[in-house]
């Protein structure tokens, strides 16, 4: 009985320290297991973290440069506006000036109009080519451009009313468009016109063209006189 009770012990223990041994055995398989997904997982946050601070650098350096870009493309914009000899204005789709050169600047000194409104020909004396009529500001060029027409040549007589020598220019204007063709606002320029004359300069040019046809149309006159006698004279000689 007493060997009995031993044995039985005996195999209790054994099993016991199985028992032990199989949960011993797990538990270093669960560790060898989770120190290998810790460290799967570090090595992934590791290179996550170099692609993200890659990417944010490139994207840091293409904003940089394409803010530079757009710095030195504004830059050379206005340094072609300043350099325009011919008055550039931009208006948005509203109607309301947002940018003038430094020649369109000059020409609106005294008359800082800043939306074409309905006393906007007024205000800058703009005059149509027989330099007494007011343009309505309907048929100004930033208007027909807010319509989405364009206008090219169109003759103007700019009287200012701030007492600056009158002159005659060539006015043109457009929508300004978008490279997706949206309209963003309308340009506007004044160029010298290289062939229109002040009005002083037109009637003299008048009256020298009427003393030219006075003068042709007297020795065209003479000259039939003169082709009669000499018929008149060979009939006589007859």
């Amino acid at each position: 009985m007493s060997a009995q009770f031993i044995e039985l012990i005996d195999k209790f223990d054994l099993a016991e320290r199985l028992l032990l041994q199989q949960r011993t055995a797990a538990a270093q398989a669960s560790y060898l297991r989770g120190t290998r997904i810790n460290a799967f997982l570090g090595v992934f946050v590791f290179l996550f973290l170099i692609l993200t601070v890659g990417f944010l650098n490139r994207e840091l350096s293409r904003r940089e440069k394409a803010e530079r870009s757009s710095a030195e493309q504004k830059e050379l914009l206005q340094s072609i506006l300043d350099s325009c000899s011919d008055a550039v204005i931009v208006a948005d789709t509203s109607g309301k000036i947002i940018l003038r050169n430094p020649v369109g600047m000059r020409y609106n000194a005294g008359a800082p109009a800043q939306e074409i409104g309905e006393k906007y020909p007024q205000l800058l004396g703009l005059y149509k080519d027989d330099g007494e009529t007011l343009f309505k500001t309907e048929e100004l060029p930033l208007s027909r451009a807010l319509r989405g027409d364009s206008v090219n040549g169109l003759e103007m007589f700019i009287r200012p009313p701030n007492g600056a020598e009158p002159r005659w220019m060539l006015a043109a204007g457009g929508p300004l468009l978008t490279t997706r063709g949206e309209k963003r606002g309308v340009w506007h320029f004044y160029a010298t016109s290289p062939t229109a004359k002040k009005p002083d300069e037109q009637l003299t040019v008048a009256l020298l063209e009427s003393e030219t046809l006075a003068r042709e149309s007297k020795e065209l006159s003479e000259l039939g006189d003169s082709l009669h006698s000499c018929q008149t004279v060979e009939e006589a000689t007859r």
